[in-house]
């Protein structure tokens, strides 16, 4: 079971390990490192701003596992990223924390249609949101864009 709730000041850390773990960075658009400062920086934009919204996931027991952040742009539209621990991947958390996650952001900033940009040769990310009803809507020779219109409840 997986929870969502909005990101706090005490989250950074967890953030900042997960942004930098080997692996998702491998798995990212920018696969540059980032430090703490830059970091610190970096999140207290994201919470002070209203069109982003940032929540972490937490397992049965209330352990953080992972991030999921929407952009939401002038157009109506949002762009979504997720991020896991690298202890909880592979473990079928992703799914539960995506479709969570958008059902959350649904109903604190109201129907939009949503955005995945992601890395080619990421199989696991593409995967997981194809699961979660985004469809490949375009995309370049580095990026695969994928789209979700409609609220996944309906496509259930």
């Amino acid at each position: 079971m997986v929870t969502v709730r909005p990101a706090g000041d005490g989250d950074g850390l967890d953030l900042l390990a997960w942004r930098n773990d080997p692996v998702a960075r491998a798995a990212s658009i920018d696969q540059r490192p980032v430090s703490p400062e830059t970091h610190v920086a970096w999140f207290a934009r994201v919470l002070a701003d209203p069109q982003r919204h940032l929540y972490i996931g937490e397992d049965a027991s209330g352990a953080s596992i992972g991030m999921v952040r929407f952009d939401d742009g002038p157009d109506g539209d949002a762009e979504v990223s997720i991020n896991l621990g690298a202890e909880v991947r592979g473990r079928g958390f992703g799914r539960e924390l995506l479709r969570e996650a958008i059902s959350a952001h649904r109903r604190d900033a109201g129907l939009r249609t949503l955005r995945a940009r992601i890395r080619v040769g990421n199989t696991a990310s593409v995967r997981l949101f194809r699961g979660a009803g985004f469809l490949v809507a375009g995309g370049s020779a580095e990026v695969i864009e994928l789209v979700l219109r409609e609220d996944p409840a309906v496509s259930r």
